[in-house]
């Protein structure tokens, strides 16, 4: 939240309406450096309402039960995102780092460790432990990704069979040698000794890119201004566009997990997106997320926020 980049991709957010994205944020009011109050003293809640965001909060960060709800209520809102507040004290269960700085960036000490797990009741003091209900659990997971898995590449293959037309352009749009085949292109390194706007000439390699990859997505503050090059063949991408089509931009930050399920579409691959674009990528369909731009960028992906 303290980085600027993450109120730009926050408004677009707000803007677009994007109601399958639910953000879970870890206020531990702590940096590196100390309290956030330092350097950092907003009101955040208020920001994101500003940012179009239903705000929900969770006052326990260890009640599992508490942000069940809040996500249930979250996903209940189909007109906005939601942005859930999460309190939490870092190095939790540490007598001596609980709440401290010096529980983000210094290692706790073998004295620390056992002081916390005698604390917390931990069942042992073996120096890495992991309880056989973990195992179970992440066994249990497994099984049921794995089923799921093998219904999605059945329904996918069927879809293919269908629709052949978006089989192959599904292939356009996934093919790994699709920017090779751009940098090995002459049209596409042949330019005009003519001088011209730095806007004009990416505009122009934009337009000889778009037949290549149909799923590059351009984005820069003139757009409508002389020479308009973009503006030409591309639709504007816009909350109405969005919701007629079910596009989604996911913009998270990097300890929020989402999956997506619906669409066959993986989570890792998609759309291009030229640097000119701050946008958000999920980088993998069940691990954490986090903002980032001039990456690929994941359309036509529904998004359920883990239960």
């Amino acid at each position: 939240m303290m980085e600027g980049i993450s109120s730009e991709a926050f408004s677009l957010a707000g803007t677009l309406g994007l109601a399958k994205l639910i953000v879970l944020y870890d206020s531990n009011k702590i940096s590196i450096e100390g309290s956030t109050d330092i350097a950092f003293t907003e009101n955040v809640q208020k920001r994101m309402e500003a940012f179009g965001f239903q705000i929900l909060t969770v006052e326990d960060g260890n009640d599992l039960d508490a942000i069940g709800k809040a996500i249930e209520e979250a996903k209940a809102d189909t007109a906005r995102p939601s942005f859930i507040t999460v309190k939490t004290q870092i190095g939790y269960g540490c007598p001596a780092k609980q709440g401290k700085a010096s529980a983000h960036g210094e290692p706790l000490g073998a004295d620390n460790v056992t002081a916390m797990k005698e604390n917390l009741n931990w069942p042992s003091m073996e120096a890495f432990y992991v309880p056989d209900e973990v195992y179970a659990n992440y066994g249990a997971c497994s099984r049921a990704g794995a089923d799921a898995e093998e219904k999605w590449n059945a329904l996918f293959a069927e879809y293919c069979e269908k629709y052949p037309e978006m089989k192959e352009l599904w292939d356009k749009y996934y093919n790994p040698e699709l920017a090779k085949e751009a940098c090995d292109s002459e049209d596409y390194w042949a330019y005009d000794e003519k001088p011209d706007a730095t806007r004009s000439l990416s505009g122009k390699q934009l337009q000889k890119l778009k037949n290549m990859m149909p799923n590059l997505i351009g984005g820069a503050a003139t757009w409508l201004l002389p020479p308009r090059p973009i503006w030409q063949i591309w639709e504007i991408f816009q909350r109405t566009i969005m919701q007629a089509a079910i596009f989604t931009l996911a913009c998270v930050s990097w300890r929020w997990r989402l999956s997506a399920t619906d669409w066959p579409f993986t989570a890792d691959s998609g759309p291009l997106c030229p640097p000119s674009l701050y946008s958000a990528i999920i980088q993998n369909r069940w691990q954490g997320c986090r903002l980032s731009w001039g990456c690929p960028l994941p359309l036509c992906l529904h998004m359920t926020a883990l239960e």
